[in-house]
């Protein structure tokens, strides 16, 4: 379960295809750019900075969250970014499957935003990078890691105003996934 905009709850239907699709993407793309020397980078540093097995590990725990009755985790910086991740993930499906003619992802977001099949053979990235991003928000509402971590460089009393104001735990950005060999 997940604290989503419309309360906690477990994601189902086009929701839960959409996630365990994207997660299921995020963790082959791990596995086919497992290089140490220069891994696969997302441009998300809360995702990207970690170890592959620490990646994975986020990716699971997040996974089982959205998509199960599990109590929620504490909000976290980590968390956030993962989702990050794996709607980022989408959107580079719905481009890729653009360049092939087909029309499985882009099917299943608007079937999520209750959009028409009209909108399925358009591909204009702009407009579905919006789409993505009102999904992703419509799930489970706006990411605050961006703007703690701005708030940090400012000092630690704006850092604990900002977290406070959002209700937030004071660990936010300190919760880190463990070590994994």
């Amino acid at each position: 379960m997940w604290s989503t905009v419309d309360g906690i709850r477990k994601l189902t239907g086009p929701e839960a295809e959409l996630v365990r699709s994207g997660c299921q993407v995020v963790a082959d793309r791990l596995a086919q750019h497992h290089d140490v020397d220069s891994p696969f980078r997302y441009g998300i540093d809360w995702f990207d900075q970690w170890e592959d097995q620490q990646k994975r590990w986020l990716l699971q725990q997040v996974r089982e969250a959205l998509l199960s009755d599990q109590v929620p985790p504490r909000p976290a910086a980590m968390w956030e970014a993962t989702i990050d991740v794996i709607f980022l993930e989408v959107l580079t499906q719905l481009e890729q499957e653009c360049e092939v003619g087909m029309t499985w992802w882009r099917e299943l977001v608007l079937s999520i935003l209750g959009l028409e099949d009209d909108f399925v053979a358009e591909f204009d990235a702009p407009i579905w990078r919006t789409r993505i991003t009102q999904l992703a928000d419509l799930i489970l509402g706006a990411p605050s890691y961006q703007k703690a971590e701005a708030f940090r460089d400012r000092g630690p009393k704006e850092l604990t105003r900002y977290l406070m104001q959002k209700g937030l735990p004071a660990d936010f950005l300190e919760q880190i996934p463990p070590w994994i060999k």
